[in-house]
């Protein structure tokens, strides 16, 4: 009969085998401990190498939003075309001629130059000075409606202009024979009266304009040329 045996160890053995399991494990620890911080340490590694080279790219080779998008469109101004100034189609007249369309007829009459004029007054004739170095263009005109509706018609529409294309509208006229700045007139009524132009002393090539206004789209003027 055959007994098995035990190898029997003792507390002192024990003791030694423990602490040799022990230094295994912390040098195992120890070992793992070393080996992370060793691939933390070639990570930085990397990583600082990897920043460095992203500094040195070019700005154009880093900007990849503007290398892949669409080229920028600017806006161009579209310039505003300038209108071309209506040249008014003028009608030259002597004194004495009458300018007419569908509407008017106007006719003037007589023309003369002086720096006073005399009317009538309440009780006696007095007279109108000019302004130092101007003198008055006086005209006496005749408007009449050849429409076939009524029409306000009147001094309003007339001027005197110069060589220097000065215009010069009407100015107040103190006497009762005047024509009225703006009269209303039924078909084949007319008028006529005294006209009164302020105008400088030394301006040359003065005529007397009468605006028809537009006509098929086009500005009449009538023009008696008084020098």
């Amino acid at each position: 009969m055959h007994t098995k045996l035990r190898r029997i160890t003792k507390p002192k053995e024990m003791n030694n085998m423990a602490i040799k399991t022990t230094l295994k494990a912390v040098l195992i620890c120890i070992i793992c401990a070393v080996t992370l911080m060793s691939g933390c340490l070639d990570s930085d590694v990397h990583i600082k190498e990897s920043t460095d080279i992203i500094e040195n790219i070019p700005n154009e080779m880093i900007d990849v939003e503007e290398m892949t998008s669409s080229p920028k469109i600017v806006p161009t101004a579209i310039p505003t075309p300038t209108p071309t100034p209506v040249v008014p189609a003028e009608v030259n007249l002597s004194i004495g001629e009458t300018a007419t369309d569908s509407r008017v007829e106007v006719t003037v009459i007589s023309v003369c130059e002086k720096y006073y004029y005399e009317y009538m007054g309440y009780s006696s004739v007095r007279s109108e000075e000019a302004t130092h170095g101007n003198t008055f263009v006086i005209a006496y005109v005749n408007m009449k409606n050849v429409g076939a509706e009524r029409a306000y018609l009147g001094s309003l529409d007339l001027s005197v202009t110069d060589s220097d294309g000065y215009r010069y509208d009407s100015s107040y006229y103190s006497g009762d024979d005047g024509l009225e700045y703006s009269q209303e007139l039924y078909q084949n009524q007319q008028m006529e009266g005294i006209v009164i132009f302020e105008v400088p002393k030394d301006a040359t090539g003065l005529k007397i304009q009468y605006d028809f206004g537009s006509i098929f789209g086009r500005t009449e003027i009538a023009s008696w040329s008084i020098d």
